[in-house]
């Protein structure tokens, strides 16, 4: 088959997109990405032989209000409208994989979809609760409600839809959508990129130290001055304490180093650059514990944390923000949990992990036989290639 994958994102930052691509290569077919384009990026490369990347030079990823949102996307949907279209008239593609964010890019898709090419919608996240979550806009505003059309009239165009977890799947039905259009496929890291035992040669045994690590996007919502509150307190205990963060230069970040300066805890935290998603595995196995402080809200309290998936793969234990997607996630692991919010309980929680090292190995243990069988791609790729298979059948 000759498939298209359509996302508003550096096709080379999104592991979700290239293992979707790199699957299909595996299996014969050829695959076109058309995405958004860095600056410094070539217009056209091609990956693995099979995979040619028609990258487009488009903002993407910095919206700051709900204005700047809006124009983005409607300017997105422009450009890749333009752009597939006339890749059709040559290409031809049987299937156009639409990844969102925002849905309604799948209408890029209006001419494949009139000469018979079958159309999927990927949700990686729903919008309504995204934009609930990074604008702190309420469920009953004007805007939300008409990002719930949105959704709606964007899922009846696709011939399928795909989900990143089984709670948007509920929420989704529960806004009108029948199930039986909707296929969950979790997003599980590439074991291939996030290998402890291929890392292991990376890793300080530096047993003066108990490094935490948070790695990803760097925004109030993930709760990372909660953090650094916390690690002001542990430290007067445990003077070897250590918290790294990483990730992009944002206003947020820039808070952040402010914070620590006030607090005079430069000696305790450090906050890094961004590192390749290559980079990750190493900077994790060099750490004793990954945490993830978010606060909850529509969306932070049901999106799966890939960051969370990450650690438990590369052997860490979890400490972590009490959600309902962390207790989904461990229900039959164990992660480390404080009230979100609460700068004393996480800092009593990682002082009883100091007290008793014991019980992170244990931790780590039960994770591995628990958790890990179950967190594999390959189950999830099954899952896409079944899809396809019943799309052409029916």
């Amino acid at each position: 088959m000759k498939i298209c994958m359509l996302v508003h994102q550096n096709y080379y930052v999104d592991q979700r997109v290239i293992r979707y691509a790199e699957s299909l290569v595996e299996q014969g077919h050829t695959v076109d990405v058309v995405c958004a384009r860095e600056r410094e990026q070539v217009r056209r490369t091609r990956v693995n032989g099979s995979i040619r990347v028609t990258p487009i030079l488009i903002p993407h990823g910095n919206s700051a209000n709900a204005i700047e949102f809006i124009l983005e996307y409607g300017l997105a949907f422009v450009c890749y409208f333009l752009v597939l279209s006339w890749l059709y008239l040559f290409r031809r593609y049987d299937v156009v994989h639409v990844h969102n964010m925002p849905d309604f890019l799948v209408f890029s898709a209006l001419i494949p979809r009139i000469f018979g090419a079958k159309v999927i919608l990927d949700i990686h996240d729903p919008v309504p609760e995204f934009y609930q979550s990074k604008f702190r806009a309420k469920e009953d505003s004007t805007l939300v409600q008409l990002l719930q059309l949105e959704e709606r009239c964007s899922i009846w165009f696709a011939n399928a839809v795909i989900c990143a977890n089984e709670n948007f799947r509920d929420n989704i039905i529960e806004r009108g959508t029948e199930p039986e259009k909707i296929t969950v496929i979790r997003n599980f890291p590439d074991r291939k990129v996030y290998n402890r035992e291929k890392f292991a040669a990376f890793k300080n045994d530096n047993l003066q130290k108990f490094v935490l690590v948070y790695p990803g996007t760097i925004a109030p919502r993930y709760g990372l001055d909660i953090a650094i509150r916390a690690i002001d307190i542990v430290k007067n205990s445990y003077p070897a304490i250590e918290l790294r963060i990483i990730g992009p230069e944002n206003a947020y970040k820039q808070a952040l180093r402010e914070l620590v300066a006030s607090l005079r805890l430069g000696r305790w935290v450090n906050i890094l650059p961004a590192v390749s998603m290559e980079e990750v595995p190493a900077a994790l196995v060099n750490a004793d514990a990954g945490i993830y402080p978010a606060f909850p809200d529509a969306h932070m309290d049901i999106a799966i944390p890939t960051k969370v998936l990450e650690f438990t793969i590369m052997g860490l234990p979890v400490i972590a923000s009490r959600l309902k997607v962390i207790d989904q996630l461990f229900k039959n692991g164990k992660a480390f949990l404080f009230a979100a919010g609460d700068v004393d309980e996480f800092a009593k929680v990682i002082q009883q992990c100091l007290a008793d090292r014991n019980q992170l190995r244990e931790a780590v243990t039960i994770n591995d036989a628990n958790l890990l069988p179950e967190w594999q791609w390959d189950l999830e790729k099954a899952k896409y290639f079944s899809l396809l298979q019943h799309l052409f059948q029916r």
